[in-house]
């Protein structure tokens, strides 16, 4: 009985606790939350992080059926790309880390795309065009 009620206490005392694993949209809703208060120099690796957790929400709302907010929601990756490109040229930081999530992203909107049929493929090619050419300028940046 002791050794069970010091278990506990030693349980409670140190947070056991079960967490849920997030969601896409907490993801993206903390990822935008701390892009305002990070250095500059951290901003494109937030950012291509942030591309990548809307990919995960715009194949969420496509597998749901939602094509509009899909579609929506690729307009803000693509944004997202742009800059995390834009602060890898300017700040010359995480520009490796940056350019490995752009990556990730595109595997992630190719995977959407094939997901979808031809009908919806529209946006979504190209989204990942415009992801593609911030990935690749920002390898350029990489060694410029």
């Amino acid at each position: 009985m002791r050794v069970l009620c010091i278990f506990l206490l030693c349980l409670s005392l140190f947070g056991f606790t079960a967490d849920q694993p997030k969601t896409p949209q907490q993801r993206v809703d903390e990822r935008h939350a701390g892009l305002s208060k990070l250095k500059e120099h951290d901003r494109a690796e937030q950012y291509a992080k942030l591309a990548l957790d809307l990919a995960d929400l715009a194949e969420e709302q496509y597998n749901a059926g939602n094509l509009d907010a899909g579609n929506k929601t690729l307009a803000q990756l693509v944004d997202a790309a742009k800059k995390a490109h834009t602060a890898a040229a300017m700040k010359k930081k995480k520009v490796k880390e940056a350019e490995i999530n752009l990556r990730r992203t595109e595997n992630k909107l190719e995977a959407v795309m094939r997901s979808l049929s031809q009908a919806d493929q529209d946006p979504v090619k190209k989204a990942l065009a415009d992801v593609e050419k911030a990935r690749a300028d920002t390898l350029e940046a990489m060694f410029k």
